[in-house]
């Protein structure tokens, strides 16, 4: 979102999160998730909506899955 990376990494023991500015901080040096906490609460439903757009998708907790065939 604008200058703005959100990057989700699923892992065993929960969901981690990070966020960059990709304008003064190119190489993704500097996590901002605990700094810019108001951002990072906006544009987290907005990725997870966006991915949830693949209908091979879904949520389950806080993970987002690959849906499972019957």
């Amino acid at each position: 979102a604008g200058s703005y990376k959100l990057v989700y990494t699923p892992q065993r023991s929960g969901v981690a999160w990070e966020l960059y500015n990709m304008k003064v901080d190119p190489e993704e040096r500097h996590n901002l998730i605990t700094k810019e906490r108001d951002r990072f609460n906006a544009l987290r439903p907005q990725l997870i909506e966006w991915i949830l757009r693949d209908p091979a998708m879904t949520l389950a907790g806080d993970y987002l899955l690959p849906k499972t065939s019957p």
